[in-house]
């Protein structure tokens, strides 16, 4: 199963290659299933009502009649009935080693940072673009592209390291979503103000610590891709997110990730900073 990447940059070779998948099971809310309970079957065909993304799911009654529902985030989430949705995948190989970092980071219960306090300083994010023609949401009557970020802090310490937003408003795959752009808004290339949405605290004061972060078009209902992995302080790190395929990343090409930690020194000179990439940028300031 392959897919073409969608209007590659030439300067980056990688960026061209042919995606390859595999054909999978995505099972949204395997942490709060009960197998006594009737399951439900989706071909992961997707539905919009009020602006959110739901899909086509079947199941079967007590009287073996075939009944069809649409399913959304939150309700997939809530419910213990066993829900099998049908997907792709990035390989075997690779998803293993996202499962690895996954398993060993959710035996790590310390909290990152001094959640809840506010002795610290923070740093938000105001604006966001999507830059015309990187629109990954899927046909036009999709209206808003669901623009997430995920993050990792590493510690030079014995801490290992952790999702950033693990302990805050994160999604199921540990990211958090930003906001939600208007395909108007993403035809202009223009930057959307959309308020302000927390990035991380302000880690500078603290002793040594490394973020490493990306962004992307988020989908609930599709497998983990890799956004990037590095070693830091000879730890090894992963950030993954929930989309439709593995070019669906913003920011950083998911190989030069683990290059681009977050610059917190930068704003001892500038009161906010602005990333791009050829696809979309982010504005980042300290509050």
């Amino acid at each position: 199963m392959t897919h073409e990447p969608i209007l590659p940059n030439p300067e980056y070779p990688e960026t061209e290659k042919i995606e390859i998948y595999e054909p999978a099971i995505v099972v949204p809310n395997l942490d709060n299933i009960d197998e006594t309970r009737i399951p439900l079957i989706s071909p992961n065909k997707e539905k919009i009502y009020n602006e959110e993304t739901y899909i086509v799911s079947w199941y079967f009654d007590k009287n073996d009649d075939l009944n069809q529902v649409l399913l959304g985030e939150k309700t997939a989430l809530s419910t213990s009935n066993p829900i099998f949705i049908l997907n792709h995948c990035i390989p075997r190989e690779e998803m293993k080693e996202i499962g690895s970092f996954l398993e060993s980071s959710s035996r790590n219960n310390s909290k990152p940072d001094p959640v809840g306090q506010k002795n610290y300083s923070e740093y938000r994010i105001s604006h966001v673009q999507i830059k015309n023609g990187y629109r990954y949401e899927q046909g036009f009557a999709l209206p808003k592209s669901e623009f997430a970020i995920n993050a990792v802090v590493v510690y030079n310490d014995n801490t290992p390291p952790n999702f950033l937003y693990l302990f805050y408003n994160n999604n199921q795959d540990n990211s958090q979503t930003i906001t939600k752009v208007r395909g108007s808004t993403i035809q202009n290339s223009a930057f959307y103000n959309f308020g302000n949405a927390f990035f991380s605290i302000d880690y500078s004061n603290y002793p040594p610590r490394k973020v490493y972060w990306n962004t992307f078009e988020r989908d609930w209902n599709r497998g983990l891709i890799n956004l990037g992995n590095g070693t830091t302080y000879g730890k090894s790190w992963y950030i993954q997110g929930k989309a439709r395929y593995s070019g669906d990343w913003y920011q950083w090409i998911p190989s030069t990730t683990y290059t681009h930690e977050f610059p917190y020194n930068w704003y001892q000179w500038e009161s906010t900073v602005t990333f791009s990439s050829w696809k979309s940028g982010i504005r980042i300031y300290p509050e």
